[in-house]
């Protein structure tokens, strides 16, 4: 057996999914089951070993009753938060001595604001009408 390469693009993905449900009251286990989904397949995109196929993503965008713009809009949050390391939120005050830069803090202020407008944008649309 080989050693499967985690995509860390695929993991942004899957957890901003999580994240979404989560909002929603779901867990993990709840959007697979509502999503007719493996209870391990929302795991692997959190993890990054695998990305929804385009069933399993319409599967999931019914149950979140979201537009896949959405998902890409809190992918692309998840991403930031990914790729700005904590290294780069200290300034050096002195040898030895490191704080927190106040523009660092302005922004993941910026960042969090986005995701609750995200998540309030998502509350507010009208949930699904279950399948017939």
């Amino acid at each position: 057996m080989g050693i499967r390469v985690v995509d860390p693009a695929k993991s942004d993905r899957g957890k901003a999914i999580v994240f979404l449900a989560d909002r929603q009251g779901f867990s993990q286990r709840d959007l697979a089951a509502k999503a007719k989904l493996n209870s391990n397949t929302i795991s692997d995109w959190c993890m990054g070993k695998t990305s929804p196929d385009r069933r399993s993503m319409d599967s999931v965008l019914r149950v979140l009753g979201c537009t896949e713009q959405v998902v890409e809009e809190a992918t692309a949050i998840f991403r930031e938060w990914r790729l700005r390391p904590v290294a780069a939120a200290l300034v050096e005050e002195g040898p030895g001595r490191y704080a927190a830069a106040d523009d660092i803090h302005r922004e993941l202020g910026r960042i969090v604001a986005r995701l609750v407008d995200l998540i309030g944008q998502l509350l507010q649309r009208k949930p699904p009408s279950p399948p017939a």
